[in-house]
């Protein structure tokens, strides 16, 4: 069993893991030098000792590469999105692609490189996702989507045909989704009548589905390998909390993990431990292992969890918005010494969320001295189904209220200086919160930001347009209010404000023009110097390969509105008075006046 993720500056990391969950050694696999960093992603362990990358280009490529050092990687061009890779027993390659069958639909396809053939699975609906795969009987089992509602494929292929296994009747439950293979066993997910999800099994002998009514609420995450246990998932208290069932459905334990978030934890090969992600707003993510009997954590041999700051606190509040409703956020403060001031921060999404997590822009921030206010705005998921749909098809209108609302009530209750951070989504809300209410704000940070819905909307294509097209509803078929609600509509006020705009040139989420026309616009003769400043970042895509050039950026931007004994506060006309004094923070020089250059 493995683990691996991508690193462009030293290749891939990747750690053996025991049967009971201990690393038994870190591996690194030096990284494809045939291409800018950041390109290369992990698809995921092909076998034991095989890693699978991929890079997207007009033919998507992979990259077999074995764990030992001295082995050359296999190289593949495929036509379509790659899902998983397989290496057989026999060592026959196979791949699951998903490929655009128009109208941003997908369809799954296995892809034969010995013999170059691509054998289309096909089926009603669209395909979401791979549940299982076993190559070795050649069954797959696909999560698909048709008229609005999930079912489950089970397909057997061989000998260039595709046989389609019918599942047999589950009662008053649909199936929702299926995650977790062991044995012959599939974790299910439904969801009842009036709503609910519940989490159940599929047995592949007979097709036949079986659901744990007790434990309503759950989502099944992983099957052990002997297929005889089952882990189940829930958000509890700001948390993912897991259970641990039996095959009669018995609870045999549950890991509750403290202060931070667990995540993608799967079985070991003894079926008494977990191993996953852990992290906290003070501790970067780390692989651990808990006992699922009682629950505790046992530190991987070599890899036990080390807090890289001491300097935050956290806790978790809700504040009344401007209609009385509550407006959930995380306060992250610096444990020592006093604030200087106050940051916003604005997740991405929508359909984000901010949790206990560990965040390094928020943790430099923190050690400089700032209170970070993390917003979960409305449109954020974990606070219920109507809280998650508020900003949907209205992009920039209620989300934008609430954050403006919020910024404006720290405005009256902070001390120093307010400024405003966000990421993508959160980035295009801090753009229009900076046009709306530009004397409430002393600095604005933002990277890959959203700034022209209309061209945004343009250059989309595949799955990425129509997950546009859903999130912005009716707004896409009304191009002024969609101009309306693009910043790149409002640099009258946006000129000469204190901004800091960072994109990856290698983004495909969001691309690098989206903010390369506002730096065009914004840097400018009569901008003054200092006040404006676009970093763009050849080696980064959606987020930031390198973070610490970054964050030496954002950190530096907004300590240039902090000077000893500055205050900064609102005339009565709502105006902002702020004296300022550049100085150089925490060992950090303050921003050089170059207000566009490349970061590398």
């Amino acid at each position: 069993m493995g683990a691996g993720d991508a690193d462009s500056s030293s290749g891939i990391a990747c750690w053996r893991i025991s049967a009971t969950g201990e690393l038994s050694g870190r591996l690194r696999i030096g990284a494809p030098t045939d291409d800018p960093p950041g390109r290369w992603s992990v698809l995921g362990w092909a076998d034991r000792d095989h890693i699978t990358l991929w890079r997207r280009g007009k033919h998507n490529e992979l990259r077999i590469v074995g764990t030992d050092a001295g082995e050359r990687p296999a190289d593949l061009r495929v036509v379509g999105r790659p899902v998983a890779c397989r290496i057989a027993a026999s060592g026959r390659v196979e791949c699951m692609l998903a490929l655009s069958a128009g109208g941003g639909r997908a369809v799954p396809c296995l892809y034969f490189p010995a013999d170059d053939t691509y054998l289309l699975v096909g089926g009603p609906g669209e395909f979401t996702g791979l549940a299982a795969w076993d190559a070795r009987q050649g069954l797959a089992v696909l999560n698909a989507e048709a008229g609005g509602s999930s079912h489950l494929r089970i397909v057997l292929y061989g000998g260039g045909s595709i046989e389609e296994v019918p599942l047999a009747p589950s009662g008053d439950i649909a199936v929702l989704s299926a995650r977790g293979h062991g044995a012959d066993t599939v974790g299910l997910t439904g969801r009842t009548r009036d709503g609910q999800v519940v989490p159940g099994t599929l047995n592949l002998v007979d097709a036949s589905v079986r659901w744990h009514d007790a434990m309503i609420g759950y989502w099944s995450t992983d099957v052990s390998p002997s297929g005889r246990r089952l882990l189940i998932s829930t958000w509890a208290d700001e948390r993912n909390v897991y259970r641990v069932l039996g095959t009669d459905g018995e609870r045999i334990g549950e890991v509750r993990p403290p202060d931070g978030v667990a995540t993608r934890l799967v079985f070991t090969a003894d079926e008494r431990h977990l191993v996953g992600w852990y992290q906290s707003p003070t501790t970067p993510p780390t692989v651990l292992r808990w006992d699922t009997e009682t629950g505790t954590a046992c530190p991987t041999r070599r890899n036990s969890p080390r807090a890289v700051s001491h300097d935050l606190s956290w806790s978790h509040r809700r504040v009344p918005d401007r209609d009385g409703r509550d407006l959930p956020e995380w306060v992250f403060t610096p444990r020592h010494g006093r604030s200087h001031g106050t940051v916003l921060h604005l997740h991405g999404g929508p359909r984000g969320r901010l949790n206990q997590i560990y965040d390094p822009v928020i943790a430099a921030l923190a050690s400089a001295g700032w209170t970070v206010v993390g917003m979960n705005y409305p449109g954020s998921t974990g606070y219920g189904q109507e809280y998650a749909e508020r900003s949907r098809g209205d992009w920039g209108g209620t989300d934008a209220a609430s954050v403006e609302w919020r910024l404006r009530t720290l405005r009256r209750e902070a001390c120093g200086p307010i400024c405003v951070y966000g990421h993508s989504y959160g980035g295009y809300l801090a753009l229009l919160l900076l046009a709306a209410a530009p004397e409430a704000v002393d600095a604005t940070a933002v990277w890959a930001p959203v700034t022209d819905l209309p061209e945004l909307l343009r250059t989309s294509g595949g799955t990425r347009r129509r997950w546009l097209e859903e999130e912005l509803g009716a707004l896409r078929s009304d191009p002024a209010q969609l101009i309306a609600r693009s910043p790149v509509t409002r640099l009258g006020t946006l000129r000469g404000q204190r901004l800091l705009v960072g994109h990856g040139l290698l983004d495909e989420v969001c691309p690098v023009e989206q903010s390369r026309r506002l730096a065009h616009t914004l840097d400018g003769p009569r901008e003054r110097p200092g006040r404006f400043e676009y970093l763009e970042d050849d080696g980064s895509s959606h987020t930031p390969t390198t973070w610490h050039r970054w964050i030496d950026a954002v950190v530096g931007h907004f300590d240039r509105v902090r000077s000893a004994g500055s205050r900064t506060a609102l005339r009565d006309d709502g105006s902002a008075a702020t004296r300022e004094k550049p100085r150089s923070t925490n060992g950090r020089p303050a921003l050089r006046d170059t207000r566009v250059r490349t970061i590398r």
